[in-house]
C-alpha cells in the first residue's frame, strides 16, 4: 500500500495510526504538519523550507510532499475561492430575500446580479454542441473496377515498394482564351 493510500485510510477511519509502518508514520506526520501550514496561509516556497529544516528532507521530497498533500486534501488556493464565492453567493441570497421583504425591484435585480457574478455564469461559456448531431466523416472511396488489388493486410507492416503503379486517366481538355472573357 503506499503512503498517500494508507493516509487517506486513517483520514477516513478505516485504518488506525498504530496499524502503519514506521515510514507511514514519518510520512503522516509530514502530510500533517504540511497541511497545517497550508492552511495557514503560507506560501509553498517556506513550507517547503520547514519541511527541509523540521524532517531533514531534500528540496525535491518536500516539494513532492507538498503535491502528495494537494492530492490528498486538494488544493487549498481553489478551495478558499470556492469558499470565497459561497459565501458572496449567500449575501447576494440574503440581499434578495430583503429587498423582496421590502418590494425593492431594483434592489432584486442587483442581489440577482451579485448572485450572477459570485456564481460565476456572467463569464461567456458556449453550450455544448448536440452530440447526437455529430457523426464522424465518412469518406467512401470506390477504387475502379479494373484497378489491380493490393492484397490483404496479413501484419503490422507493408511494403509500399511491391505495390503496382498507380493507374492515371488522361481526361480531354482545351484551353480557354482568358482574354476573350474579360471584356464581358
Amino acid at each position: 500500500m503506499k503512503n498517500s493510500e494508507a493516509i487517506i485510510e486513517v483520514l477516513n477511519g478505516d485504518l488506525r495510526v498504530d496499524d502503519l509502518n514506521p515510514s507511514q508514520v514519518d510520512y503522516y506526520k509530514r502530510v500533517r504538519v504540511t497541511f497545517d501550514l497550508i492552511c495557514e496561509g503560507n506560501p509553498s516556497k517556506y513550507v517547503s523550507g520547514v519541511l527541509e529544516k523540521e524532517f531533514g528532507l531534500s528540496r525535491t521530497q518536500a516539494w513532492r510532499t507538498i503535491r502528495e498533500t494537494e492530492l490528498i486534501f486538494s488544493k487549498m488556493q481553489q478551495v478558499d475561492k470556492m469558499v470565497h464565492r459561497n459565501i458572496a453567493a449567500e449575501m447576494a441570497k440574503k440581499a434578495y430575500r430583503k429587498a423582496d421583504i421590502q418590494n425593492d425591484p431594483k434592489a432584486m435585480v442587483a442581489a440577482t446580479h451579485a448572485l450572477v457574478k459570485a456564481y460565476g455564469l456572467d463569464q461567456h461559456d458556449p453550450d455544448t454542441p448536440d452530440f447526437e448531431k455529430l457523426t464522424a466523416h465518412t469518406y467512401i472511396i470506390l477504387p475502379p473496377a479494373n484497378a489491380p488489388k493490393l492484397g490483404e493486410v496479413n501484419g503490422g507492416l507493408i511494403d509500399l515498394n511491391q505495390a503496382p503503379k498507380p493507374v492515371t486517366i488522361d481526361a480531354q481538355y482545351e484551353e480557354l482564351d482568358t482574354d476573350a472573357g474579360a471584356g464581358s
